[in-house]
């Protein structure tokens, strides 16, 4: 699946907690800010936050 997806960044089943965020962050696809950006001031400015939640597991009780 990972190699359909046209992204700079993925991850699949891990987080970006994982990651050192000092790493380059940028790309020079549409939604990217190039490529000489790097660095943890990317985090605050050129990205909106948003909490997604998925779960896998069917509830533990009945729907």
């Amino acid at each position: 699946m990972g190699d359909q997806i046209n992204s700079g960044l993925l991850h699949i089943n891990d987080s970006t907690v994982n990651d050192d965020v000092v790493n380059p962050f940028g790309g020079v696809g549409k939604s990217g800010n190039g490529t000489q950006i790097g660095g943890p001031a990317n985090w605050e400015e050129f990205t909106h936050w948003k909490w997604i939640t998925i779960q896998n597991q069917p509830p533990a009780y009945p729907l």
